[in-house]
């Protein structure tokens, strides 16, 4: 049951990138037989998640990061940042 859960969880044909959010029905396919239940039930549970999730995507905004972490050291590897555009010259600044 776990193979099968985890190989549709991964199947490239329905979810196309680890980048896209997975919602409740697309999580528990009825062919799964997942127990999925929703985070909004507990408060105190949806608002770390929802910490966690913002906090990971402002520190992260420009997409995957390798991070490898061990008692004594830590290394990130970010990918580079979108490059900076300059206003073309003569441009009214609002």
């Amino acid at each position: 049951m776990a193979e099968k859960s985890a190989g549709a969880l991964a199947d490239h044909g329905s979810f196309k990138s680890h980048s896209r959010h997975i919602n409740k029905s697309m999580a528990a396919p009825p062919d799964l037989k997942l127990v999925v239940k929703s985070m909004e039930d507990d408060k105190k549970l949806h608002e770390s998640v929802l910490s966690v999730f913002y906090a990971a995507m402002n520190t992260f905004p420009y997409g995957p990061v390798k991070i490898i972490e061990s008692t004594k050291r830590a290394f990130m590897k970010l990918p580079p940042a979108p490059p900076f555009q300059a206003p073309p010259p003569g441009a009214v600044r609002s």
